[in-house]
């Protein structure tokens, strides 16, 4: 389950910009993730209400944005939405077989804070 070490990672980074910053209170964390991560919201949120402890992190929210699926083409490397499956002609150069960019990083993306 690595939405644990995700969570992890999230409560080091607000503890780490709280300290150096002087905010109170967490009021939610919004991340990003890629179109093809494996991460189950539902598990992230479940772990991250579970973790969040402190006063600073008591009712902080954790939202979830995926990012659309993405193509790339092999021509001259645009990146453009990923339409329906199957050979996709890139629409800046008009190649075709771009092939789907496959992202699967997480980001902090925002802190709301008090």
């Amino acid at each position: 389950m690595h939405e644990l070490s995700i969570v992890q990672g999230i409560l080091e980074i607000v503890e780490r910009e709280r300290i150096a910053r002087g905010f109170k209170k967490v009021r939610s964390v919004e991340l990003q993730c890629g179109h093809y991560s494996c991460i189950s919201e539902e598990s992230l949120r479940f772990l991250f209400e579970a973790a969040a402890t402190g006063p600073h992190l008591e009712g902080a929210a954790i939202e979830l944005v995926r990012m659309p699926a993405m193509r790339i083409c092999g021509a001259c490397r645009a990146e453009f939405p990923a339409g329906v499956e199957g050979p996709s002609a890139c629409p800046a150069c008009g190649a075709a077989g771009a092939a789907p960019l496959v992202r699967t990083g997480v980001f902090l993306r925002s802190l709301e804070v008090e």
